[in-house]
């Protein structure tokens, strides 16, 4: 099975396995079937990338990262606790002593 090049607007390279003498799906169920999708408009986020600021914004986002880690830990710990205080209102706390019947 080969593979088939497709060259997307935007410069992306795209490639599609080619089975059953060049469809590009297999068959299911005797059929064959081929969904194709134009994008017309590219998302914000790739409209505002800019290469010339990316290397800044990589840094300044390395520099952050350990405060983020230290929210997310705050954040863990704190759901850990009312998991745990969730749990522990349910539970009858019960003293037993030698010879008490179970």
């Amino acid at each position: 099975m080969g593979q088939r090049n497709y060259e997307h607007p935007l410069g992306i390279s795209l490639h599609a396995p080619v089975f059953h003498g060049g469809n590009t799906l297999p068959p299911h169920y005797g059929a064959y079937a081929m969904i194709l999708v134009y994008i017309g408009e590219t998302s914000c986020k790739i409209g505002s990338f800019e290469k010339d600021h990316n290397a800044e914004n990589l840094r300044a986002d390395l520099d952050l990262i350990h405060e983020i880690r230290e929210e997310a830990r705050v954040r863990e710990e704190a759901t850990k606790e009312r998991a745990n205080q969730r749990y522990h209102s349910r539970v009858r706390a019960r003293l037993l002593h030698k010879g008490d019947l179970l």
